[in-house]
């Protein structure tokens, strides 16, 4: 019979928000008002180059609304993105 051998699990956080995670309008307030505008428009037209781009300029300590909007891009959810960001959009 061969020894039980020593296991150790070493946890990674889970990157990915759980389901029911929900980013609020405060989220997106760090970034600027030109930033907003730009993920607002690009969300509308669905081009997710310049959504990603526009990710890519988000804090890091701002994980879970880099998670949100990347996960609403990869699944095609720019209407999510849209329902965020209009709030804090002026219609002129």
């Amino acid at each position: 019979m061969l020894p039980k051998a020593k296991t150790s699990i070493i946890t990674q956080p889970i990157l990915t928000p759980s389901p029911d995670h929900e980013i609020t309008l405060d989220a997106l307030k760090v970034m600027s008002k030109d930033w907003i505008d730009q993920l607002y428009k690009a969300a509308l037209e669905a081009d997710i180059q310049v959504v990603m781009g526009l990710i890519t300029e988000i804090p890091d300590t701002e994980m879970n609304l880099i998670q949100f909007l990347t996960k609403a891009v990869r699944k095609f959810q720019f209407e999510q993105i849209i329902d965020l960001a209009n709030p804090l959009i002026k219609h002129d």
